[in-house]
């Protein structure tokens, strides 16, 4: 650490900081127009830098090129730091083999932050992409995935974002990968639960959060128990598990519960969609409601009108159909879309971030 108004020289700098302080002194004497198109090509800029240094090199560039609209940073690296979608770049892989030309081809990571195909041909492994996942979007099934693929995939992209579905986890896979999320990443968490679920789990995780922010660790950890009770599915579960082990890890502000107003989200869709005619969603959902209070089934929702009224769910189906959301979307998922890109952008924003904040027992 240097005191006020002392030097260093160039000669006391390490390798990585005298390529930098190069750079530096040969950009500052070049006499640059910044009125011209200029381009700053580096290779492997990330060499020499401590690991928390190369996570912040891309912003750091970012910063660089953005001061002009005249000005271009090509940099050649093998850092995933510069897979982060949040910095904006285009990024290319390029690859020769002998005796043959150089190829290069644009890489899309998508929302999948894990595209085995990607993270392969890039040389990286799955564990490094997963570094770059900024928020964690668990829904209840693969129907809910479809659906915000469709309306929010681009904004989820550009957030760092992946869609994840968690119908079928078993209890020793939750909290497994309950653990993977929290001590594997530095990700924030979007937990979707529908109208069915979300009035009593908002309440619970609302109430468990105060318990928390007052350092009753054990009383937190006790109400989020009663997630346990609420619905037949796996996602409270999932959601008890999470809380528990964020309880533990000091981290619950990076979960965010979200609740949707419709009991499914489906119901967000044209029911003629489904092969579903003549009423609207509030109308089956009074007939379904009607039928389970006479005990005249034991069915799902979803499974009562495909038996009852024909509907058909199938994947192919969901896909075409929320294909047709169009603008505006409908008002909950434009404050979804708020909500990922938010904690994408600048993270979990909490005051129990503090380190030096830590709730009794």
């Amino acid at each position: 650490m240097l005191a006020e108004g002392e030097e260093l020289g160039l000669g006391r700098l390490s390798g990585a900081e005298l390529r930098w302080a190069l750079a530096a002194l040969q950009w500052a004497i070049s006499g640059l127009d910044p009125t011209r198109p200029q381009v700053f090509m580096m290779d492997e800029p990330e060499r020499g830098l401590h690991r928390m240094r190369e996570r912040e090199l891309p912003q750091m560039l970012r910063n660089l090129y953005s001061r002009s609209e005249n000005f271009m940073v090509l940099a050649a690296s093998h850092a995933p730091a510069f897979l982060d979608v949040r910095v904006g770049a285009r990024l290319h892989h390029v690859s020769r083999l002998r005796g043959f030309p150089t190829r290069l081809r644009s890489v899309d990571l998508g929302s999948s932050a894990l595209m085995t195909e990607s993270a392969e041909s890039l040389g990286l492994a799955p564990s490094d992409l997963l570094q770059l996942t900024r928020v964690f979007v668990l829904v209840e099934g693969a129907h809910d995935e479809i659906v915000l693929r469709s309306a929010l995939g681009e904004d989820i992209r550009r957030a760092g974002g992946r869609v994840i579905p968690i119908s079928g986890a078993s209890h020793a896979r939750s909290i497994a990968d309950a653990r993977i999320l929290f001590d594997a990443t530095s990700a924030s968490i979007v937990f979707v639960v529908d109208n069915v679920l979300a009035g009593p789990t908002l309440r619970i995780w609302e109430q468990a959060t105060t318990e928390y922010s007052e350092g009753h660790r054990k009383a937190a950890k006790a109400t989020l128990a009663r997630l346990s009770k609420i619905g037949s599915g796996r996602e409270t579960l999932w959601l008890r598990e999470l809380g528990e082990r964020a309880v533990d890890s000091n981290v619950l502000h990076r979960i965010r519960p979200f609740g949707l107003s419709k009991r499914d989200i489906l119901c967000y869709l044209p029911p003629s969609a489904f092969g579903l005619g003549g009423s609207d969603w509030d109308a089956f959902s009074s007939s379904y409601e009607e039928a389970k209070a006479r005990g005249l089934t034991k069915e799902n929702f979803k499974s009562w009108l495909t038996s009852k009224r024909g509907a058909n769910f199938s994947r192919a189906t969901v896909k075409t159909a929320a294909e047709m959301i169009g603008s505006p979307l409908p008002r909950e998922f434009s404050e979804l879309s708020m909500t990922i890109q938010t904690l994408g952008l600048m993270g979990p924003l909490d005051d129990l971030e503090d380190p030096g904040k830590t709730p009794g027992n």
